[in-house]
């Protein structure tokens, strides 16, 4: 679809915010929908949390594994910790997302850690991944330009993070810059871009992705991807459900959908 690759988080983030527990059957039926239907480059098929945190994602593994059984070698989990790298390994994941963010507050919140602490335990799951000869990883940022507890990030925090992590874990294939909010503006947006290109040198910029929830004003997320694919960000996170957000750290009255496959017909 139009040059971009499509990452589908439908069994990820898209069910984490869903209150009805979805039955296995249900996640596979999901899964194959997904595949017949969008055929995505990429699929994240959940998370390994704690279920009592996250209840919907109790049957990660058990999903990952059907994929393999299905020779689908592009299924991605979501790994928060060194405990859930340790036991994806363990079960044989060859794909992880793992993920941190430009806020303090929302870390805290999200996985109990500060953002010391969280590129800490990066550093140790990167070594890990990388011994155990994992070739794909991806690594959200989360709260760009806004976290849902202490509000806007300066721009140039951002820039610094991002420029960290991408020098840090060379071997890291896509860094997501993700709207956990559904609130960043083309302005804003446009401003992190301009900046970026000034700053990053092309194999930072190459490995660069989008993780959007619905803004409010729709007119404002087709801006943004319309100016991240002219500036080079190919890749994009996308959904086929109406859903999507952190229920650990958002009030559920003020979450915004995932970017939906409609969204990016609707903008061709």
């Amino acid at each position: 679809m139009w040059g971009m690759k499509l990452f589908d988080v439908s069994l990820r983030d898209g069910l984490q915010s869903i209150k009805r527990m979805y039955k296995l059957s249900e996640k596979k039926d999901l899964l194959h929908t997904i595949i017949n239907n969008y055929n995505p480059h990429s699929i994240e098929v959940g998370s390994i949390v704690d279920s009592r945190v996250v209840p919907q994602m109790h049957d990660s593994l058990k999903l990952y594994k059907y994929c393999r059984e299905l020779k689908l070698d592009n299924c991605y989990i979501l790994t928060p910790n060194m405990y859930a790298v340790r036991l994806g390994l363990k079960h044989n994941v060859n794909n992880f997302s793992l993920i941190t963010s430009v806020s303090d507050e929302f870390q805290k919140k999200n996985v109990n850690k500060t953002l010391d602490q969280t590129k800490i335990e990066l550093h140790n799951m990167y070594d890990l991944l990388n011994v155990s000869k994992i070739d794909n990883i991806k690594l959200y940022v989360s709260c760009i330009r806004e976290c849902p507890i202490s509000g806007l990030v300066d721009i140039n925090f951002i820039l610094d993070e991002i420029d960290y992590y991408s020098n840090t874990f060379e071997n890291i294939n896509e860094i997501c810059l993700s709207d956990t909010c559904g609130t960043l503006t083309f302005n804003d947006f446009k401003l992190l871009m301009d900046k970026m290109s000034m700053l990053y040198d092309p194999k930072t910029m190459d490995k660069l992705s989008l993780h959007l929830h619905r803004n409010k004003d729709f007119d404002q997320t087709c801006n943004i991807i319309n100016y991240a694919y002219l500036n080079g960000i190919h890749n994009l996170d996308v959904s086929c459900l109406d859903s999507g957000g952190c229920s650990v750290s958002i009030d559920k009255d003020k979450m915004n959908n995932n970017l939906h496959y409609d969204d990016l017909k609707n903008l061709l």
